[in-house]
């Protein structure tokens, strides 16, 4: 006389060997399962770090995502942001990519852009900004957000140019409304 199956949770279970069609069967879903994380896990990423500028402050911000899930992002003001961010509060922020990189198993991969025109503007202290009268900067800050991207590196060039005359002589060139 036979005992009846268990009952409950493993009533259903096969509790002899098991035969060799279905250890090759196990054998080869286990091989498979491993040869396929062999070959996508060196090419997922496991760390993200993007970098945006804006267009028209130089102003930066990082995001860094582990995993696929944000983990924090930065953002780097300049002096010019700060002189925007004063007189008009709901002045958004045009970030463009700048360069990102994926850090995967056994490598890095990097990718950038051309830097922005406005790049050397992050250079700009406060205090020489404080000297440079309003009705200057405003016009300034109109032609970056007014114009393309093409003019934009004269622009920031000339203005750069008074700047440093600005604080090598102490006086305003004649230029500049007053």
């Amino acid at each position: 006389m036979t005992s009846p199956p268990p009952k409950g949770w493993l009533s259903g279970w096969n509790m002899r060997r098991p035969t060799s069609l279905q250890l090759r069967w196990s054998l080869l879903g286990a091989f498979l399962v491993v040869s396929l994380a062999g070959i996508l896990w060196p090419r997922l990423p496991y760390k993200v770090e993007s970098t945006q500028m804006c267009a028209v402050t130089g102003a930066l911000r990082r995001e860094i995502l582990w995993f696929g899930i944000r983990r924090r992002v930065e953002v780097e003001s300049t002096a010019l942001a700060g002189w925007i961010q004063t007189r008009e509060p709901d002045f958004e922020f045009r970030f463009v990519p700048r360069c990102r990189f994926e850090s995967l198993l056994f490598m890095v991969r990097r990718t950038c852009l051309a830097a922005p025109p406005v790049t050397p503007l992050r250079r700009i202290d406060s205090e020489t900004l404080a000297r440079v009268p309003e009705a200057r900067v405003r016009e300034f800050l109109d032609l970056l957000t007014t114009s393309d991207s093409g003019g934009h590196r004269d622009s920031v060039s000339a203005f750069l140019a008074e700047l440093d005359r600005l604080q090598n002589q102490g006086t305003p060139p004649e230029s500049w409304p007053r």
